[in-house]
């Protein structure tokens, strides 16, 4: 009931706003994602986390502002700082002005790392990588950013708190993205630099499924990946390659990994998605080490407004055997076009 209140509302804004008074409000996301799981050891379920609702607020053609509602697991919070409950909630909101000489924006932001960091659902061709299914990485924090686009170089840059919401130890992080976009060719570096203290780490009093933080120590994180990004029309690849250090008074703890995407159109409806993921994770004792293959369909209608994607996903565990494999069916719903 309070989804169909919260539209109801937005909508009668949006209609209601006249360019004279308040500027134009209008409705700018729509995305309606349920899902269907079937999980090891044979268990099955329905969800909707990743649909969203937004709009914008736009006064001129430099001043903006954006909210946009949806689970709060959108947000991606990292596992060293504990976990949100999935509720329903605000996952962006910021003012966004541009200066004519790049895009600042405030407020709650995406994380513009890598290729997948920064981008939207609504694009998105496989479910997020290891990296922050593991919660390594987080999606959306509060902070400011600044981007620029000229010719083909871009250049996006967000300082911002770490933990995907309240600031609790006072340590800023640093995230930059850089590389160039040639017609059909994206390629980049992307960086993140930040600290933990015990005062943010692990605040939920759960035991924290990353390994390479403990909250009795200050953590320092440096982290690098290079990127491309190949947009072909009928063959699509894009891989990531990253590696971080994970530095403390006593020790120095490492993780890394790399994802290759393979997109294969037959036509205008039909699609074949191949991934193959890897993580690994280098604790002060041991090594962690996680694969992950998709294999995927996608059947769009004639404007890539609705797709139904159907995914196989096989998980190996170094160490064990955890029957943790899936399959997975989503139906996406949006105004916007399916990035083909």
């Amino acid at each position: 009931m309070k989804y169909l209140f919260l539209l109801l509302f937005l909508e009668n804004l949006a209609f209601a706003a006249t360019p004279q008074s308040l500027g134009e409000l209008v409705v700018s996301r729509l995305l309606l994602e349920p899902s269907f799981f079937v999980k090891e050891p044979k268990t099955s379920s329905f969800e909707m986390t990743k649909s969203m609702l937004g709009v914008e607020w736009r006064n001129d053609n430099r001043w903006s502002a954006q909210l946009a509602f949806g689970s709060s697991n959108l947000i991606g919070v990292p596992k060293r700082y504990g976990s949100l409950p999935a509720d329903f909630s605000l996952v962006e909101g910021f003012g966004e002005w541009n200066s004519g000489v790049g895009l600042w924006r405030i407020g709650m932001l995406p994380i513009d790392f890598g290729l997948q960091g920064g981008s939207e659902e609504e694009v998105l061709w496989f479910p997020r990588g290891l990296i922050y299914q593991k919660g390594y990485l987080g999606i959306r924090d509060f902070g400011l950013s600044f981007s620029i686009h000229e010719g083909l170089y871009f250049s996006h840059l967000t300082i911002h708190n770490g933990e995907g919401g309240t600031d609790l130890d006072n340590r800023a992080w640093f995230t930059g993205k850089w590389g160039v976009n040639p017609k059909d060719l994206e390629f980049g570096i992307s960086a993140q630099a930040g600290q933990t203290t015990p005062l943010s780490t692990n605040v939920s009093g759960n035991i924290s499924q990353d390994s390479l933080f403990s909250p009795t120590e200050s953590h320092r994180l440096r982290l690098a990946s290079l990127f491309i990004n190949n947009k072909q029309e009928a063959l699509n690849y894009q891989g990531e390659v990253y590696l971080a250090e994970v530095l403390t008074d006593s020790n120095t703890s490492q993780f890394g990994g790399f994802y290759i995407d393979l997109k294969y159109r037959q036509n205008s409806w039909l699609q074949y998605l191949i991934r193959y993921d890897e993580l690994r994770a280098y604790p002060s004792a041991g090594r962690e080490k996680f694969i992950q293959t998709t294999l995927g369909l996608v059947f769009s209608n004639w404007n890539q407004t609705s797709n139904l994607f159907l995914y196989f996903i096989k998980n190996f565990e170094e160490h064990a055997e955890i029957n943790n494999d899936r399959f997975q069916i989503s139906w996406r719903w949006t105004p916007r076009a399916f990035d083909l």
